[in-house]
């Protein structure tokens, strides 16, 4: 069995127990999306194995389409997580004003960490692809500190398992931004793909993770 392989089947089984935990605990109403993320990475790690069958341009296509879901799905929990805080502590959530006033040196101190380069020799879905990797995770990362500044600003008290969502969520994020600033420095192989692996690994974490804690 491949890294990839243990990858896919470890985070299968991994999902499917924080799913039973998080439906037993009723998660699917004081944290929805939150649910709802968890049955898409079930479903798109399910599918997953099958799409690597598929011929290498109409893999990307899938690759890609299932990163910008990812994405959003990431997106919508950390709006939950900043509905719930707020909730919790009687608040009203930041207005967008704000929310934007904070986010934009956020998200510029994230950027200021490498040059972004693109490898050469790789086509334009290629470029594609090695754009989106390097602008997500900053743009994940710097919402959630974000929220996290926010949250700090008006002395916020955050519940458990919120902040053990956002916790994991945060750890993958950085991991994530790391692997990208990493890629900056390596050309298409062996050592990029190993880089992915690792990335991927780092989720396994956050579901052991989540189950111990929530």
């Amino acid at each position: 069995m491949t890294v990839e392989d243990t990858i896919l089947v470890g985070g299968g089984v991994l999902l499917v127990i924080l799913l039973i935990q998080l439906a037993r605990k009723q998660f699917y109403r004081s944290l929805p999306l939150f649910f709802s993320y968890q049955v898409w990475c079930l479903s798109s790690t399910a599918t997953g194995g099958l799409a690597a069958s598929l011929p290498g341009a109409e893999y990307f296509r899938y690759y890609l389409a299932s990163i910008a879901v990812d994405a959003v799905f990431q997106l919508a929990v950390l709006y939950e997580v900043t509905r719930v805080v707020a909730r919790h502590n009687r608040k009203d959530p930041p207005s967008w004003r704000l929310f934007a006033l904070l986010l934009i040196p956020e998200g510029l101190l994230l950027g200021s960490l490498s040059r972004w380069p693109v490898p050469g020799g790789i086509t334009e879905l290629g470029i594609l692809l090695v754009r989106v990797q390097q602008t997500l995770p900053i743009l994940l990362l710097a919402i959630l500190l974000t929220v996290v500044s926010w949250s700090r600003f008006q002395s916020l008290h955050w519940p458990d398992p919120v902040l053990h969502v956002a916790s994991g969520l945060g750890f993958y994020f950085l991991v994530g931004l790391t692997i990208a600033i990493v890629h900056t420095h390596q050309a298409p192989g062996e050592g990029y793909h190993m880089a992915d692996e690792v990335q991927a690994g780092s989720y396994i974490g956050v579901l052991v993770y989540w189950i111990w804690r929530l």
